[in-house]
């Protein structure tokens, strides 16, 4: 198992009547539930046009439900919403199709409460835009995520993008030089990676014998003059969806950080 298997490219319809990448998207299951989370503002694209997901890394596409549970945006509009939250209930009829493609990850995998400060190490993954692509003349995507990683910025950087310690993790991410797999690279393209999780490494927990990476954030925002990708914790993804489910407890990690 590999959580990369559980993230997935969200499409939309460009102006040519054509799948074009809008966002990342991520599978957790919460007691029997499949749900798809990504940011709220890849979840507004519905607004514009049917958004779908792969039945399966590289084939045809399915056509996501109208309807996504999604953090209200200010009055001032969706820029403004800083938690940028949003998740599919799947109907039982998509995961069917989509269960022996992609690992939908128990929430046990869901790790609250990371503090975001230096040295703290993240990576995070998505499907950049220019990456994502339909074959010709087919529904059939041909795709593939990108993870980056780096250490947390210092809090006077959560205040200049009007973010929080208690409420976000920064991570910095230089555009055009980024670390990927231990190499410096050029990214592909920035957009598209909102919506994916972050990851942090752990010792594992009570878990034996599955991946020390736990997810700890879903990435909402990219800020290029200050060097940082912004992302919302976990624990208020799982305060979200307690409240949608009126849940009292959702089981998480119990791992440490390393």
């Amino acid at each position: 198992m590999n959580l990369l298997s559980s993230v997935l490219p969200i499409l939309g319809v460009d102006s040519r009547s054509q799948p074009s990448a809008v966002g990342t998207g991520f599978l957790i299951q919460v007691l029997e539930k499949c749900l798809l989370v990504t940011a709220a503002h890849v979840a507004d694209e519905m607004q514009n046009s049917p958004l779908y997901i792969p039945s399966t890394p590289g084939e045809s596409l399915i056509e996501l439900p109208q309807t996504a549970i999604c953090t209200k945006a200010p009055p001032a509009g969706r820029d403004e919403d800083k938690i940028d939250l949003a998740f599919w209930d799947l109907p039982a009829a998509i995961t069917a199709q989509i269960e022996n493609a992609f690992w939908i990850v128990p929430s046990l995998f869901l790790l609250p409460a990371v503090q975001g400060l230096p040295p703290q190490q993240l990576s995070f993954v998505g499907f950049p835009h220019k990456a994502t692509r339909i074959k010709y003349g087919t529904r059939k995507l041909t795709s593939g995520p990108e993870q980056f990683t780096g250490v947390c910025v210092e809090e006077a950087l959560y205040q200049q993008v009007n973010a929080g310690l208690s409420t976000h993790l920064a991570i910095e991410f230089d555009h055009k030089r980024a670390m990927s797999a231990g190499q410096i690279v050029t990214p592909k393209d920035r957009h598209g990676m909102s919506g994916g999780p972050v990851y942090a490494l752990t010792d594992g927990g009570t878990l034996e014998g599955l991946p020390k990476i736990r997810i700890v954030g879903v990435a909402i925002e990219h800020h290029r003059s200050e060097g940082l990708l912004l992302a919302t914790k976990t624990e208020l993804l799982l305060q979200m969806i307690s409240k949608h489910f009126q849940l009292t407890q959702i089981a998480v990690s119990d791992a440490r950080l390393v």
